[in-house]
């Protein structure tokens, strides 16, 4: 809608959404009907936490009727834009003509078709699954929730789409996604990242309503890296059970020099009960220092954990439904029974024993 005075006659906000692969981001363009001035445009993010702020000023110089705003999400999730157009007769106006609309960004604006082929070799990791929806609804949810820059290369045997993610969210990340029609249509995703690929799978099961799906999936680089941090939680619960015993073996020690020590006191033998309390000191100052190292120890484990946990929801988040939870559930399992060699063969299949 549109309020204000003295605008010429017809002025209205023609708007859309470009891909600039030059700045790496996505643009909103915007063009007036008329030969009006455009003073300046607000975009506020309705959501919050999409962009750096939630309230983009964008304000026009030259006398122009047209302008384009850089916008660079923050996140992969579909938010909708509310947007302020100022419109003045000339640039001198001092009553401006207000628009108001709003624009949906899609979930992988980050994201540019690549139809050039410029990255090269596959992504390393991938995930596959089939799902039993309509080979052309999966495409119009492609439509959707990328800014296409390009016609999808549909073919008689199915459609592989190459995608280049720009940053911040998809730093030279590549999502390619190849879907093959069948009996069920198959689905692989090729993305480095197991939290893209993850928010890919939950972004087409919430479009095709999707209540269950099983997936299989290969990620070498962050399992690798997921291997050492479960070498650090056994090493942190190995130097713990071993802190634990040495401290009660101190406790003991200085129960044990409490007790000489007044047995000294009540037979009088000073220097005795002094050189007692000068041991009893020195071991109170090593127990002040291994619970030092325990307290270390002990926040570092937990820092392992969180990682561990936040691994095990991005693998869960690769399924929908019963397969989810089973994926928490088996990897809960693992970790109580202390088998996290286990945890990688579980995060891969989705079950335990595979």
């Amino acid at each position: 809608g549109s309020s204000g005075n003295n605008l010429p006659s017809g002025t209205d906000v023609r708007h859309e959404l470009l891909i600039n692969y030059k700045k790496k981001c996505c643009e909103l363009s915007i063009e007036l009907t008329t030969d009006a001035v455009i003073a300046s445009v607000v975009v506020i993010d309705t959501e919050g936490g999409i962009f750096e702020t939630d309230t983009i000023i964008h304000k026009v110089s030259e006398e122009t009727s047209q302008t384009k705003i850089e916008l660079r999400p923050l996140k992969n999730i579909p938010s909708i834009l509310a947007v302020q157009v100022h419109v003045g007769n000339r640039p001198t106006s001092t009553t401006l003509g207000v628009f108001d609309f709003n624009v949906v960004l899609p979930t992988f604006s980050n994201f540019v078709l690549n139809t050039k082929d410029m990255d090269g070799a596959p992504p390393k990791s991938s995930v596959n699954f089939s799902v039993g929806a309509d080979f052309n609804s999966i495409v119009d949810w492609i439509e959707q929730s990328f800014i296409l820059t390009d016609q999808l290369g549909v073919g008689a045997g199915g459609l592989q789409v190459k995608f280049t993610g720009f940053t911040p969210t998809g730093a030279g990340s590549k999502l390619w996604l190849q879907i093959k029609r069948d009996d069920k249509v198959k689905i692989k995703i090729g993305c480095d990242s197991m939290e893209v690929a993850a928010t890919v799978i939950q972004d087409l099961g919430k479009y095709l309503k999707i209540t269950e799906l099983e997936a299989e999936c290969n990620f070498p680089e962050e399992m690798a890296s997921f291997s050492l941090v479960l070498n650090d939680v056994t090493e942190y619960h190995s130097t713990r059970t071993k802190l634990t015993a040495d401290m009660a073996d101190s406790s003991q020690r200085v129960k044990a020099l409490v007790v000489r020590a007044e047995d000294a006191r009540i037979l009088q033998e000073m220097k005795l009960m002094r050189g007692i309390y000068s041991d009893l000191f020195n071991l109170n100052n090593e127990l002040i220092g291994e619970y030092a190292k325990r307290s270390n120890n002990h926040q570092a484990l937990l820092d392992a954990l969180k990682k561990v946990n936040a691994m095990i929801n991005r693998a869960s988040n690769l399924r929908i439904g019963k397969a989810k939870a089973k994926v928490i559930t088996e990897c809960r399992k693992a970790i109580k029974k202390s088998k996290f060699d286990s945890l990688v063969g579980i995060i891969n299949s989705g079950v335990a024993g595979r």
